[in-house]
């Protein structure tokens, strides 16, 4: 017997439930940014790069607010395909349970609660207003 999950009650390997949008008024973190892009697979059904361009998009919506500078979209639309690769790569290798995989699974899980971060290179440097500057540096 199949049943239909709805969004929300798909349980994606090792990051959770897909979220169709970011929310809060935080930077984002790993986590959420790929739960948004399965989202956007899953359910509205774009295809991986247009997926991953959305997120990145969406994701600059809150640094733009912060007023943290950040470099063009194709730079983090690439790095968020590294992560997705990443995640496939210990996806095909999930029934494996050596101490190697449970180890990159440990590393893994524990980067999805970093922030995703877009800031550009030279931030620092960039960044006239002290609050904001400190802010980055947290």
């Amino acid at each position: 017997m199949a049943s239909n999950l709805r969004s929300g009650d798909r349980n994606i390997y090792l990051i959770g439930s897909e979220r169709h949008q970011i929310t809060g008024c935080k930077l984002s973190s790993n986590r959420q940014v790929l739960s948004g892009l399965f989202y956007n697979l899953h359910e509205v059904k774009l295809s991986i790069r247009e997926s991953a361009n959305l997120i990145v998009r969406e994701c600059l919506i809150f640094w733009e607010k912060e007023r943290i500078p950040t470099r063009a979209t194709p730079h983090y639309v690439e790095k968020l395909m590294k992560m997705l690769k990443h995640w496939r790569n210990l996806q095909t290798s999930a029934c494996r349970r050596s101490e190697t995989q449970q180890e990159n699974e440990r590393n893994f899980i524990s980067d999805l609660n970093n922030l995703f971060d877009i800031a550009h290179a030279n931030a620092l440097e960039i960044i006239k207003i002290e609050e904001i500057r400190k802010f980055l540096l947290s």
